[in-house]
């Protein structure tokens, strides 16, 4: 961010805005490529374009487009058959990783597939990026900076005017246990914190143990990776102690995936299932109510439908995939 800052302000703040302009179409191109430019590819890019996550990081001036960027040079440095070109993805990715730990995903999908280079590649640049940042920082600056990041890993972080954004499984129980006020509002415990940490450790518990099944099961799929990619992500960001409802956007595969597996579940005759995409969807473009809901309601938990949302999308994706993986074991026998 170096060069930004020797500009005025009003100056870097518009050249931030361009960039991240630039970065949106890039990726909404991107996810039509991805795509193979079919109408679900089509719908997958409009449904990034039009996504909270992406008016709200665009509005706060955040880096998520950058890094998005890199999750989906992730996805290709995946895909790719080039060992060089799976090492600078990977490279790429890891340089994500150390600003939002997210695109951790990438390498879970890649050590599943054996995707070697790609791993080398994302420690590299992980080990690159930190070098550089201490080298070309002041050490307090950085001392500091790190002991902000486990603060942030608390899941009592804030406050309860700052938990009402967390969207993570472990602040969705956690907030069945607050207690305090939020602007005047009283809130009160729904459950005893013991109660609610054991919650929290059987929703983790279930969700990592279904997502490692899921991966494990489409790791020799090629049509299944950037599924994989998808599963991984969304699992990434609610087993996270503190997850911002607006870090979807940092996986735009996941967009194209709820595009295309409706397309899909609708040609194959479940309707139900397609329906849910859209429903959980629009959970997480509730979120943006989720401070009006708890004013009105003195109850924490109604603040996480971007988080139930999620879920939703996880649970058809997984579905989708065990499924696919079942049929495709028939056929071969």
């Amino acid at each position: 961010m170096r060069p930004f800052t020797a500009l005025p302000f009003d100056s870097a703040r518009k050249v931030w805005f361009w960039l991240s302009i630039s970065c949106i179409v890039g990726i909404a191109a991107w996810l039509l490529f991805l795509g193979g430019r079919t109408l679900s590819a089509f719908q997958g890019a409009i449904l990034f374009l039009l996504a909270p996550s992406t008016m709200d990081s665009l509005y706060l001036g955040q880096i998520t487009f950058l890094l998005a960027l890199g999750t989906l040079l992730g996805a290709a440095g995946i895909r790719t058959h080039s060992r060089w070109k799976s090492f600078l993805a990977g490279c790429f990715a890891g340089m994500a990783i150390v600003i939002k730990p997210i695109t951790i995903a990438l390498g879970a999908v890649a050590l599943l597939r054996g995707g070697w280079r790609f791993l080398l590649g994302l420690v590299v640049g992980m080990v690159a990026l930190l070098l550089l940042g201490a080298v070309a920082l002041p050490g307090q600056l950085t001392t500091e900076y790190y002991k902000t990041l486990v603060r942030v890993l608390s899941p009592s972080f804030g406050g309860l005017g700052w938990q009402v954004g967390n969207q993570s499984l472990v602040g969705f129980w956690h907030k069945f246990a607050m207690a305090g006020h939020v602007d005047g509002v009283t809130i009160r415990p729904l459950l005893p914190q013991p109660w609610a940490r054991l919650a929290a450790l059987i929703s983790l518990a279930t969700v990592g143990g279904l997502t490692l099944y899921a991966l494990v099961r489409a790791r020799k799929s090629e049509p299944l990776i950037v599924l994989s990619i998808s599963i991984a992500c969304l699992a990434t960001i609610l087993a996270s102690s503190f997850s911002w409802w607006h870090f979807v956007g940092l996986a735009p595969p996941i967009f194209l995936s709820i595009a295309q597996e409706r397309s899909t579940l609708l040609s194959t005759g479940h309707a139900i299932r397609a329906m849910l995409l859209p429903c959980g969807y629009l959970l997480i473009v509730i979120g943006l109510l989720g401070r009006s809901i708890v004013l009105h309601t003195g109850l924490m938990p109604l603040s996480s439908t971007p988080m139930l949302g999620m879920t939703i999308i996880l649970g058809v994706f997984i579905w989708r995939v065990v499924s696919s993986a079942r049929a495709s074991a028939n056929d071969f026998a």
